[in-house]
C-alpha cells in the first residue's frame, strides 16, 4: 500500500526472494546474491526500492517439501539485524551458513498447542527462556572468542566489532559504519565498558565528566550549551512550538493557583497568589533566558511547599522571629553551598540516587497532599460548622473574639499580630451551609480532574481529543466548579472563602506594606545569620534532588535531546533565583517534574508515514527557550484578570492538592505493591516485580520503604525537628546501596528498583504523573 512505502526509509534497499518448482530438476537448487551496489530493477519488486539482495530457490515438485515456507524463513533471516549485518559482510558460504546458526542459537522456540492462550501467563515463560538464552549467548560468544586465536578464517560475526571500528576512520564509508557501528552495540554486550565508550562521538558532552579543575564541568557545561544559544530562538518559529505554548499554559497557570491559594493558607497570607503569579513568571522567564536545559519548567512543588510550612511554623512556634528575614540567609548559604558542589565538581552523586528513594519521597509528599486537604475541610468546618437554623440565631459578636483569644502562650507577639490581621481581614460569624458547598466544591474539583484524567484511556473519542483533555483536566475542573460556586452564590447567597488579591495590582499582600525584605533588621538576633545554615542544608539538599533527578528524566536516551544538558549551569541559576525571591518575599520555585515532561511530550515530532500496525516514532524534538519563556510571561500577565482570579474559592484548590495527593501516590511502583500484599499471586498483573520476584520477597522490600515513610511522616508532624526530613532521604541513598543488597540479590533488586518498566507506551496509554515517580 502506498502508507506502507511511505513508512520505509529513503536509502533502504531490498532483498528479492524467488522459489518456485519446476520439472527439469532432480534435487533443490539455490542461490544467493548480492549486488556490488543496489539497483533499481524494473518490473522485478512490487515498489520502486533499490534491490541489494535475490535469493533464488527452484527445485522439483515434492509433498516433503514447502518452497514457499523456505521463502518466508529467508524473508525473516534478512529482517534480523544481526544476519542482516553478516549478509552485508560474507565472503563465502560458510560465512551465511554461521549467521543462519547464530541467529538460531539466538532466537526463542516456544512450542505450544493449538488454542488461545493467556499473555499474562506466557509472558513469565518467555522472560525466563530470555534470560536463559542470554547466559547461552555469553557462552557462547566466550567460545568463539576462543577460536579466535586460529587466524585462518575470521567470519564476519566474530569479527564484526573490529571492522565497525576500522570502517568508522574511513570518511567514504560513513553510512556503512553508522549502520555497523548500531549492530555492534547490539550483540557486544560482552565487550567490557571502555571498549564501549571507545565507541563513542568524540563530540558528545559528558555532563558528569570530571575535569579535575575547579568549576571545570560547569564551564564546559556552559560553552557547550550556549553555543547552540540562538538556534534555540530559530527553532522556536514554527506551529508546533505555539500549539505547545497553548498546552503547556493551561498546565502551568493551574499549578500556580493551587500552590499560591495553598501557599497563602499554609503560611496566614506572608505569601498569596499575588506574590506565586510573579515569583514563577519572573523566575520563569530569567530561567527560560538563560538554563542549560531550557525544557526544564520552573515552578511551585510539593516538596518546596512542605519545606516552607514547616520553616514558617518554625519561625512561628518555636523561635518566634520574622520568617521572610530567616529566609534571606537560608538562601545565602544554599548559594553557597551550590557554589561549593560546583567548585568541587560532586554533581555525579545523583546517579546514585535509585528508584528505591525516590519513590519513599514521592510516597511522603503524596500522602501530605492528601492529608492537608483533609485538614483544609476539617477547618473550615469547624470554621462554619453544621448548626440547626436555632443555633445560628442565637450566636453573637462574642463567638469571633473568642475564638482570636484561644492561643497558648508559646506563640508569643508573632501569633497575636497575625491573629489582629486575620481579625482585621475576616471580622465575620459563622455562615450555615458554606462547609458544606466548600466539601462539594472540592470532591466536584477532585472527581472532575480525575474523570478526564482516566479519560486518556478510554474508548469514548478520538485518541487525540482523549490526550487534550486529559492534560488539560485540571483548568476544566477549575473552571466548572467556580462557575458552580457562582450560580449558588447567585440564587442562596452563600459565600465561600475566595482567594484574596491586594488591592495594588503589583503590590504584596495586606500583611506588608513593602516588597523589598530587610535580612538585618533590629529584631533579629546575631545568631540568626549562622543558625540559618542549618535549614539551607536541608532545603539544599531537596534543591539538589529534585533538579538533577528531573534533569536525568530529560537526559534519558529515549527523549532524544541533542543540545545539551544543564546539570551545573542550572543549580547555579535557581540558587541565584532562590535569593532574589528571598530579598523580595516571594516563593522559592524549582524544577516541576510533572510539568517537564509535559512540555518535553507537548514538543515532540512523530513520525506520519508509517507502516500499518507499527507504531510512530520519535524523529524530532523542539528543542528551543522560546515557549518556556512566553508561558510565563503569560503567567505574569493574568495578574492584570485579577478581577477573574478573586472568584476561585479556596476550596476549588484543596480539590487540586487532594487531585495532586491521589495521581501521585497511585502513579508509585510503592503503591502498587501495596495492594499487591493483599492480592493473591495467580491475580497480580504481568509487571516484572510482581512476577519477576516472590511474593514474599516483594513484601518485605515494600515493608522497608513504608517504615521510612512512616519515619519520615513522624518527623513532619514535630515542629522541633519537622524541616529535618531532608536528612533522612540522604541517609536513604547509602540505606540503598549498602544494606538493601544484604536482603535481596541483585535480579531481584533490578526487578523492583527499575527506572525503564514503563518506557514502552508513552505515546497513547501512559500520562505525565506516571511517567515519573518524584513528587509533583
Amino acid at each position: 500500500s502506498e502508507q506502507s512505502i511511505k513508512g520505509i526509509s529513503f536509502d533502504a534497499e531490498a532483498c528479492k526472494v524467488l522459489v518456485g518448482c519446476v520439472d527439469f530438476l532432480d534435487r533443490p537448487v539455490m542461490g544467493f546474491v548480492r549486488l556490488v551496489n543496489s539497483q533499481n530493477l524494473d518490473d522485478f519488486a512490487e515498489s520502486n526500492i533499490k534491490v541489494r539482495f535475490i535469493f533464488v530457490l527452484l527445485g522439483p515438485r515434492n509433498e516433503n517439501i514447502d518452497y514457499i515456507e523456505i521463502g518466508r524463513c529467508i524473508g525473516t533471516l534478512m529482517t534480523n539485524k544481526e544476519f542482516h549485518e553478516c549478509a552485508y559482510q560474507a565472503n563465502d558460504r560458510r560465512d551465511l551458513i554461521e549467521g543462519i546458526s547464530y541467529f538460531t542459537n539466538k532466537s526463542l522456540c516456544l512450542v505450544l498447542p493449538l488454542g488461545e492462550f493467556d499473555s499474562d501467563l506466557v509472558n513469565p515463560i518467555v522472560e525466563w527462556m530470555r534470560d536463559k538464552m542470554k547466559h547461552k549467548l555469553k557462552k557462547l560468544l566466550a567460545e568463539s572468542m576462543k577460536h579466535n586465536e586460529d587466524k585462518s578464517h575470521i567470519s564476519p560475526l566474530q569479527n564484526r566489532y573490529k571492522k565497525s571500528i576500522s570502517l568508522s576512520k574511513d570518511p567514504k564509508n560513513k553510512i556503512e559504519s553508522e549502520h555497523l557501528n548500531a549492530v555492534s552495540k547490539i550483540q557486544s554486550n560482552h565487550l567490557d565498558y571502555d571498549q564501549d565508550m571507545d565507541e563513542k562521538n568524540d563530540e558528545e558532552f559528558d555532563p558528569f565528566r570530571r575535569t579535575g579543575r575547579p568549576f571545570g564541568s560547569l564551564i564546559l557545561e556552559i560553552k557547550y550549551r550556549y553555543s547552540k544559544y540562538w538556534s534555540d530562538f530559530k527553532d522556536a518559529l514554527n506551529i508546533h512550538c505555539l500549539i505547545a505554548f497553548v498546552f503547556l499554559f493551561t498546565v502551568c497557570i493551574a499549578s500556580a493557583l493551587s500552590f499560591g491559594g495553598i501557599l497563602a493558607d499554609k503560611t496566614t497570607k506572608r505569601f498569596g497568589v499575588s506574590e506565586m503569579l510573579i515569583a514563577t513568571s519572573m523566575n520563569g522567564i530569567i530561567f527560560g533566558l538563560f538554563s542549560g536545559q531550557p525544557l526544564m519548567i520552573l515552578g511551585p512543588t510539593g516538596p518546596f511547599l512542605v519545606f516552607e510550612e514547616m520553616l514558617y511554623q518554625f519561625c512561628r512556634k518555636v523561635v518566634c522571629l520574622d520568617f521572610l528575614a530567616i529566609r534571606c540567609w537560608v538562601a545565602a548559604w544554599v548559594l553557597l553551598f551550590a557554589v561549593v558542589m560546583l567548585g568541587f565538581e560532586t554533581i555525579y552523586v545523583i546517579q546514585y540516587v535509585t528508584r528505591f528513594t525516590e519513590e519513599i519521597f514521592a510516597f511522603l509528599i503524596a500522602t501530605v497532599f492528601l492529608l492537608d486537604a483533609l485538614k483544609k475541610i476539617i477547618k473550615i468546618f469547624n470554621t462554619d460548622p453544621l448548626y440547626v437554623t436555632e443555633k445560628y440565631c442565637t450566636l453573637d459578636n462574642t463567638f469571633w473574639e473568642k475564638s482570636m483569644h484561644n492561643i497558648t502562650e508559646k506563640e508569643c507577639i508573632f501569633t497575636r499580630e497575625e491573629n489582629e490581621f486575620i481579625a482585621r481581614s475576616e471580622p465575620r460569624l459563622p455562615s450555615p451551609n458554606v462547609a458544606l458547598l466548600s466539601l462539594i466544591l472540592m470532591i466536584g474539583t477532585f472527581a472532575i480532574a480525575i474523570c478526564l484524567k482516566k479519560l486518556r484511556r478510554s474508548i469514548f473519542l478520538g485518541a487525540r481529543a482523549r490526550r487534550t483533555l486529559s492534560d488539560v483536566g485540571m483548568l476544566i475542573s477549575i473552571i466548572l466548579m467556580v462557575a458552580v460556586d457562582n450560580l449558588i452564590n447567585s440564587k442562596t447567597g452563600l459565600n465561600t472563602q475566595k482567594l484574596d488579591f491586594p488591592n495594588d495590582t503589583l503590590g504584596p499582600t495586606e500583611y506588608r506594606d513593602q516588597w523589598l525584605v530587610i535580612p538585618w533588621n533590629k529584631n533579629l538576633p546575631i545568631w540568626v545569620p549562622l543558625a540559618a545554615f542549618v535549614p539551607a542544608l536541608l532545603i539544599f539538599i531537596v534543591l539538589f534532588f529534585e533538579l538533577e533527578l528531573t534533569g536525568m528524566i530529560l537526559y534519558a536516551k529515549h527523549r532524544k535531546l541533542k543540545k545539551g544538558t544543564g546539570f551545573h549551569l542550572d543549580l547555579l541559576i535557581l540558587a541565584i533565583l532562590m535569593n532574589v525571591n528571598s530579598f523580595f518575599g516571594l516563593p522559592w520555585m524549582c524544577s516541576a517534574p510533572v510539568r517537564t515532561l509535559a512540555h518535553w511530550a507537548s514538543l515532540t515530532v512523530y513520525s506520519k508515514a508509517y507502516i500499518p500496525g507499527e507504531k510512530p516514532k520519535l524523529i524530532d524534538v523542539k528543542e528551543q527557550r522560546l515557549t518556556n519563556i512566553c508561558v510565563h510571561l503569560a503567567i505574569g500577565l493574568c495578574l492584570l484578570a485579577k478581577s477573574v482570579l478573586k472568584m476561585i474559592p479556596v476550596s476549588v484548590l484543596f480539590g487540586i492538592f487532594l487531585y495532586f495527593g491521589f495521581v501521585s501516590l497511585s502513579g508509585t511502583q510503592l503503591f502498587e505493591r501495596i495492594k499487591l500484599i493483599f492480592t493473591p499471586s495467580k491475580y497480580c498483573p504481568n509487571v516484572i516485580y510482581a512476577r519477576g520476584v516472590r511474593p514474599s520477597k516483594r513484601n518485605i522490600y515494600t515493608f522497608i520503604q513504608i517504615f521510612f515513610v512512616l519515619i519520615l511522616l513522624l518527623i513532619k508532624s514535630l515542629d522541633m525537628i519537622s524541616s529535618a526530613f531532608p536528612i533522612v532521604f540522604v541517609i536513604l541513598v547509602p540505606i540503598r546501596l549498602f544494606l538493601v543488597p544484604k536482603l535481596f540479590t541483585h535480579k531481584e533488586l533490578e526487578q523492583l528498583d527499575n527506572h525503564n518498566e514503563m518506557m514502552g507506551d508513552f505515546e497513547s496509554t501512559l500520562d505525565f504523573y506516571e511517567l515519573t515517580h518524584l513528587p509533583i
